[in-house]
């Protein structure tokens, strides 16, 4: 087991703490030895071998509490949030190590997180839990492209995916989804979005049409059709180097959309915006279980 804190003994150095284990189970010398030599190669701690715990830096601890762990050559690997009190570049590197690590040790590794990069980054098979409830299992991809609900879709992604409360009503020839609390929104600022026919009038018959759409930041783009348009308020602007994070409101709830980097938005500045429902989900508001 990997601890959340690296749990190294503070009178050992780096050596002897990795080979703590296989001692204690009357290992021989020469044995020992050669796995902790081993398992000093796999995490990259030649160097610091001769350190004690305080002479390390916290990334450097938990190399070796993964050495430690490795050394037992066990059957299964538990991690217990073991990068959490990391910084950000130092956990990067050590996601990496446990990839490369995974990928040549071929040991299952059961890693628990409440970083969902992480659990996406790391993982092959991914548990989602609520309050100790099983949510769902499946593969990184499934888990952001087809949630079973609107907790996974809302924890999984960055940024998640966005959740509107509505309803679907007929309008004329069409099926439209109108948001929820915005009475008195000016023209053009409400999120009004149209349905294709066979899944309009599907949601329209589900719960008198109330309904919760959930759609991702990148399926949310820049419309040039006037008539076609939600002109929301950007409330934020996050530039992330490659692409540029909008915090938008239509005025009931808050949403982002992902756009490439530019940096003529502006805070209070009005942007156009066309929803893209091919790839949007609908949720029972009450269940929050996904209907399509």
């Amino acid at each position: 087991m990997v601890f959340q804190d690296h749990a190294l003994l503070p009178h050992l150095t780096a050596r002897e703490n990795i080979a703590l284990g296989p001692k204690l189970r009357g290992a021989s010398a020469d044995d020992i030895e050669r796995r902790v030599a081993e398992a000093a190669e796999a995490v990259g701690l030649q160097r610091w071998m001769a350190r004690l715990p305080q002479e390390l830096s916290g990334g450097e601890r938990q190399r070796v509490a993964l050495a430690r762990a490795i050394v037992r050559r066990p059957n299964v690997f538990l991690f217990d949030e073991p990068l959490s009190h990391l910084d950000a570049l130092t956990r990067c590197e050590l996601r990496l190590l446990i990839v490369r690590l995974h990928r040549k040790l071929r040991t299952t590794m059961i890693y628990v997180t409440h970083d969902q990069h992480e659990a996406m980054a790391l993982g092959e098979r991914i548990v989602v839990l609520r309050q100790g409830a099983l949510q769902q299992t499946a593969d990184p991809l499934t888990l952001y492209r087809s949630p079973t609900n609107a907790f996974v879709a809302g924890f999984i992604g960055s940024p998640p995916m966005n959740l509107f409360r509505g309803h679907v009503a007929p309008r004329g020839d069409e099926f439209v989804f109108t948001e929820h609390n915005v009475t008195g929104a000016a023209e053009g600022t409400r999120l009004e979005t149209v349905l294709d026919q066979k899944r309009g009038s599907r949601l329209a018959a589900f719960a008198d049409g109330n309904i919760l759409l959930g759609i991702r930041a990148e399926h949310i783009v820049l419309s040039d059709n006037r008539n076609r348009h939600v002109n929301a308020l950007i409330e934020l602007v996050e530039f992330l180097g490659a692409e540029t994070l909008l915090h938008c409101s239509t005025g009931a709830t808050p949403f982002r959309v992902r756009v490439t980097a530019d940096n003529s938005y502006q805070v209070g500045g009005r942007v156009p915006l066309l929803f893209n429902l091919a790839n949007a989900l609908f949720f029972n508001p009450i269940s929050e279980k996904v209907i399509v």
